[in-house]
């Protein structure tokens, strides 16, 4: 089992530099710990005695820091109650659960200095594959959080070569969605994730609908007037920003990456690409644009889109909604 830098997933920029043969030594080779916290405040009649100069005295807060153990950075505040799961627990428990699969860890690495973290794994060298002679590359991607902000989940990371436009492709009980994993400890003291061969076997699953419904966009012609108004009725917006998006997301199905400006699946690389890559000249941080594209807003619009253009009727009704913001924008000219 190897940890390697892998070029092909935009998470990388966030992994360990250079190559590694074992979780130690890793990115990820650290512990986090429950710290008390302490704030002042103004003292109470019977509390005199313990107040400052300024009269106030220190209390103990109900939540907790949660605290890197190798550099002493607070990273969270969580409840006491919180569980804390290590990153040695995350990687031992995703490579036991793997156990008897042909399987590589191809990269780990953390996003909010260490607040969520990630493991991706290459199962089955099922991570090459192409649609139609669009090559793309499928990691296996597990997140987890030590401030609290998410659970352990578990999804099928997928990347569009020729632009590195990313995808998670998972259904979790049907629904677009990460599938939330819970570890626990066998009797032999190992750590396992309960039903991870039954997710997996759901993201191949997932993985062959996103190829098929890949395919069928494209076969199914989009004209670039269509495309034009399709973004502005998306995005539904007679606003300057709104507009503005609309019109570079029609640029990019013109021009985008690997782009021909032809078919719906240029406009679902236009909408992935820019939710994956964001304006060049963004001043948003490129970790605020992984989380976004991966597990936040830009994630829920890639399916959203995919959706809608797998569904003429919908597409329809967007093209139309677009025709109105059309007629909105002229008349307030």
């Amino acid at each position: 089992m190897n940890a390697t830098n892998v070029n092909a997933s935009q998470l990388t920029q966030y992994s360990q530099k250079g190559n590694t043969t074992s979780f130690e030594g890793s990115i990820l080779d650290w512990k986090v710990a429950k710290r008390k916290q302490f704030f002042h405040a103004p003292a109470r009649q019977d509390e005199s005695a313990y107040a400052d100069n300024l009269g106030l005295t220190l209390i103990e807060a109900k939540e907790l820091a949660m605290v890197r153990e190798d550099n002493g950075k607070q990273i969270g505040t969580v409840g006491t109650g919180y569980e804390i799961i290590q990153n040695t627990q995350l990687f031992e428990g995703l490579c036991n659960s793997l156990e008897g699969h042909d399987f590589t860890i191809a990269n780990m690495g953390m996003t909010d200095g260490g607040g969520r973290v990630f493991i991706q794994a290459d199962v089955g060298n099922h991570s090459d594959f192409s649609i139609n002679g669009d090559a793309f590359k499928g990691y296996l991607t597990m997140w987890s959080s030590h401030d609290g902000s998410c659970s352990t989940t578990f999804g099928d990371t997928l990347t569009r070569l020729t632009c590195m436009n990313q995808f998670f492709a998972t259904k979790a009980k049907g629904k677009n969605d990460l599938v939330r994993m819970t570890i626990r400890k066998t009797k032999s003291a190992r750590w396992k994730f309960n039903g991870m061969i039954e997710a997996m076997a759901e993201m191949f699953d997932s993985r062959s609908e996103f190829i098929k419904q890949c395919e069928r966009l494209m076969n199914t012609p989009m004209n670039d007037d269509d495309a034009r108004l399709f973004s502005l009725g998306y995005h539904n917006s007679v606003s300057g920003r709104g507009t503005n998006l609309a019109n570079h997301i029609h640029g990019l199905y013109r021009s985008g990456m690997g782009n021909k400006g032809e078919t719906r699946y240029d406009m679902f690389n236009a909408f992935t690409e820019f939710h994956t890559h964001g304006y060049a000249d963004s001043k948003r941080s490129a970790e605020s644009q992984v989380k976004t594209s991966m597990v936040g807003a830009g994630h829920r619009t890639k399916h959203k889109v995919l959706n809608i253009l797998g569904d003429s009727d919908r597409v329809k009704a967007t093209i139309a909604q677009g025709r109105i913001i059309e007629r909105e924008l002229a008349v307030s000219i």
